[in-house]
C-alpha cells in the first residue's frame, strides 16, 4: 500500500509541468544595426558603408552622453561638442581614462597655468608697489611707462 501511495505521488510530480520562466520579449536592434546586419548577409557592396554610418552614430551617442556627463558635473562647461574640448581630451580617453576623470584633469592642468596673481603687495620700503610677472604681462604700455620705477624694482624678486 504504501509502496502504491509512492508511485502515484511520483506520477503526479512527473505529470505536473515544471513552471517555465515567462517569455521575454526580444529587444529590437537598432535600425542602423539591423540594416548593417542584412548588408552582411546579401554580400553587399555597400556594408563597409552601412558599418561606418555605424560606427558614426555610435561614436556620436556616446560622445553625446560623455559630454552630458561632463555638464552635469561641471555646469559651467560651454563646449558644445566632445571636440571643443581638445585634442588633449581625446587622447586621454584613448587610454583608457574615463571621460570624466580627463575632463577634470585637463580642468585641473589649465587652472594650475593660468593661476590668477596675488595681486600687488607692498614692498619694504620706499613708495614701492611689487608687480608680478603676471601684472605686468597684463599691463598696458602706458600702465608699464607709469610705473616703470616700481616694475624695475620688482623685476628682481622675479
Amino acid at each position: 500500500m504504501e509502496n502504491e501511495e509512492l508511485r502515484l505521488q511520483g506520477e503526479q510530480q512527473i505529470e505536473q509541468p515544471a513552471e517555465q520562466p515567462a517569455e521575454q520579449p526580444a529587444e529590437q536592434p537598432a535600425p542602423e544595426l539591423a540594416a548593417f546586419a542584412a548588408a552582411l548577409r546579401q554580400g553587399s557592396p555597400d556594408r563597409e558603408e552601412a558599418f561606418r554610418a555605424l560606427q558614426q552614430r555610435e561614436a556620436a551617442r556616446v560622445f553625446k552622453e560623455d559630454l552630458a556627463a561632463i555638464r552635469a558635473a561641471w555646469p559651467d562647461e560651454k563646449a558644445e561638442s566632445i571636440a571643443q574640448l581638445g585634442p588633449q581630451f581625446a587622447a586621454i580617453c584613448a587610454a583608457g581614462v574615463e571621460p570624466l576623470a580627463a575632463y577634470e584633469a585637463l580642468r585641473a592642468q589649465r587652472q594650475r597655468r593660468s593661476a590668477p596673481s596675488t595681486g600687488p603687495v607692498a614692498a619694504g620700503g620706499g613708495d614701492g608697489a611689487y608687480f608680478s610677472r603676471d601684472e605686468v604681462a597684463r599691463m598696458s604700455r602706458e600702465e608699464i611707462h607709469r610705473n616703470f620705477d616700481s616694475i624695475r624694482r620688482s623685476m628682481r624678486r622675479w
